[in-house]
């Protein structure tokens, strides 16, 4: 496994071979504890570094507890002449909290595919922890410095994604210097500048964009590749905004999409040189440009920024119908889909449009028909036109078309009747729907008036005749208006093409003071209830506490809650006096006194049988114990 760590640093592709014939040989079942968890850290980066999903998520996390453990229990660190030193087996203590620096950074790697940019973002932190608390910078060298540069990236990277620009800027910069140490890549100095100037240049100060994107520039290898033609790119978008010779800014783009050859990177290209043009008001360049953008189907935010420009272009042409669909493109379905809790943007993809009007309609079987049905046009339109008129097979050709047509019409004309019953308008609508969908869209998307009904609560027989059911009570108009109410109507999941209910028709009153027992089997939905109770994930529900809803109020009702969840969410390296403090200091308000945070955490202490215990590692406590101190960190609230 050495060997195959060694060669992953110089030829990922060719380790990942030589790890998938050692996992399925004997000597791979022969591992002890440390070679195992060693091995499903090398999976991970593997797995990564060849564009693989992460699929030992949770092998990978015993390794993170594995190798923590094994630095917690690392002999400390001595401060000397020659800095910090370890008194026994030093390159072993080295190599350990290198490899748990490692395994946390590919957590973070896995919480970051998965979305989850917090998490990420503390597991990249707790990389950088490790590795400066422990190593001398002037250890941090080779692999040290190479990987430095990485974890430095990665939380530029999330920085810049969430427009913060100056942290990104403090990140690029430190993984600069240690690139510059150890190169991640023969790109990996150019590219590092750039993103620097790309920093610069959003937080407006364009002197040091320009100086970093020269930088870029003279630091690349070749001028054969994305990274020039970006560089290129953004200096020139650089010194339009700086008021340069747009002349030359212009060809300047366009020598750039000369050199482009990949469509998709093409589109990006195009969109940049509209949009100037379109500032420079050179109004048909920037339409020629931008309806080649439109009319792709790959990049819906590329679109988007199109139709934006082309909506604006054909309303001073005095093209008014042409700037009208653009905006319909742009709003009316959007809002639709947005106002009935869809994402807007999947209405800006023709077929998937119709599926999520279906789902908004209650007609998701149509919605998924009139989607095939779409997809079926387009590949019969293709082939329809790349067929002669003389071809034996024209006439069956036009006749399956034909067919095809007729069906994605039938099927879209049901997905937009639903979409009127969801809306409680008349079916006559359904003429200006066909002819000139933008008028509807605009109404049902912008009017206040025309609101979504919420099908959940309709049974297909009512819906059907026109009727709203009864509408359930609140727990304000019954007698108890104490305790916990809970009506929950449903809670469901879509599911590929289909919808899975996870809770339906949940009713049950809790008066105060009483202790319940939530008791069901595996998958049965008790942890759902639970946290749509408390808000954590919400339903379509009518939760009240004491005759207060807490959906409506929950920004109050949140410090009435109290949730210990199944794992225990505890710093286990931390004593439990300094667990449940920090718990006071961060969720009781600022006002109470120190002494009062101090007396509070006493009495939970006290309370839950921790006295004689507080000052021990929270790691050493047994499991009923640590399941304590998460009680007492939410009783502290």
């Amino acid at each position: 496994m050495a060997g195959i760590d060694s060669l992953m640093w110089r030829k990922p592709d060719s380790a990942f071979v030589l790890l998938q014939e050692f996992v399925v040989s004997p000597e791979a079942e022969e591992l002890d504890t440390f070679d195992g968890h060693y091995c499903q850290l090398l999976i991970s980066e593997l797995l990564y570094k060849n564009d693989c999903e992460q699929t030992n998520r949770e092998e990978l996390l015993h390794a993170v507890s594995y190798f923590d453990s094994l630095v917690r229990e690392a002999p400390p660190l001595q401060r000397g002449a020659g800095g910090l030193k370890t008194p026994q087996f030093p390159d072993l203590n080295d190599n350990i909290t290198f490899l748990d620096s490692r395994t946390h950074y590919i957590t973070g790697v896995g919480y970051y595919e998965n979305d989850s940019i917090v998490q990420a973002c503390a597991e990249y932190l707790k990389t950088l922890e490790l590795m400066e608390s422990h190593f001398e910078d002037k250890a941090l060298i080779d692999h040290k410095a190479r990987f430095m540069a990485l974890t430095y990236g990665r939380l530029g990277e999330m920085f810049n994604e969430q427009l913060l620009a100056e942290p990104a800027i403090v990140c690029y910069k430190q993984a600069l210097y240690y690139c510059k140490r150890e190169p991640t890549s023969i790109y990996g100095i150019p590219v590092l500048l750039y993103n620097l100037g790309i920093q610069y240049d959003v937080a407006n100060q364009k002197d040091s964009a320009a100086f970093y994107y020269d930088k870029a520039l003279a630091n690349l290898p070749d001028y054969d590749n994305i990274h020039y033609r970006d560089i290129i790119t953004s200096k020139s978008v650089l010194a339009f905004n700086l008021g340069i010779c747009v002349d030359s800014v212009i060809k300047d783009l366009k020598y750039v999409i000369s050199l482009t050859s990949d469509d998709i990177e093409r589109t990006y290209r195009f969109l940049n040189l509209g949009n100037i043009l379109f500032e420079s008001n050179q109004y048909d360049s920037s339409q020629l440009y931008l309806e080649t953008v439109f009319e792709q189907k790959v990049d819906i935010q590329s679109r988007i920024l199109a139709a934006e420009n082309l909506s604006s272009i054909y309303q001073m042409e005095g093209d008014s119908l042409k700037a009208q669909n653009y905006a319909s493109f742009l709003a009316g379905f959007t809002m639709i889909l947005k106002k009935c809790g869809v994402k807007g943007w999947h209405a800006l993809i023709p077929g998937d449009r119709y599926y999520r009007l279906g789902i908004v309609g209650g007609r998701e079987t149509d919605g998924m028909i009139a989607l095939y049905a779409d997809i079926a046009r387009i590949g019969a339109q293709w082939a329809f036109t790349n067929v002669e008129k003389t071809d034996e097979y024209y006439i069956v050709y036009l006749m399956v078309a034909l067919i095809i047509m007729m069906i994605a019409l039938v099927y879209e004309i049901r997905v937009l009747l639903g979409v009127l019953r969801t809306f409680r308008m008349k079916w006559y609508w359904i003429i200006p729907w066909i002819f000139v969908p933008w008028l509807p869209a605009w109404l049902m998307g912008f009017h206040n008036r025309f609101q979504p009904v919420d099908l959940g609560v309709y049974d297909e027989d009512e819906l059907l005749a026109g009727k709203a059911p009864a509408e359930i009570a609140s727990a304000d108009s019954s007698d108890s208006r104490s305790g916990l109410n809970i009506h929950v109507r449903s809670r469901s999941v879509r599911q590929h093409f289909s919808r899975r209910y996870l809770l339906k028709d949940v009713n049950v009153s809790i008066p105060r003071g009483s202790l319940v027992l939530l008791l069901g089997g595996s998958g049965a939905g008790k942890t759902t209830l639970i946290n749509a109770v408390i808000g954590y994930e919400k339903a379509d529900a009518t939760i009240t506490l004491d005759g207060k809803d807490v959906y409506k109020n929950y920004s109050e009702m949140k410090y009435r809650i109290g949730f210990v969840p199944q794992q225990d969410l505890l710093r286990l390296n931390d004593s439990v006096m300094n667990t449940l403090y920090d718990a006071a200091k961060l969720r009781l308000p600022k006002n109470v006194k120190a002494k009062e945070r101090e007396e509070k955490v006493n009495d939970v202490i006290e309370t839950l049988g921790l006295v004689g215990r507080s000052n021990g590692l929270v790691a050493k406590k047994s499991g009923g114990q640590k399941k304590r101190i998460s009680i007492g960190m939410e009783l502290i609230s």
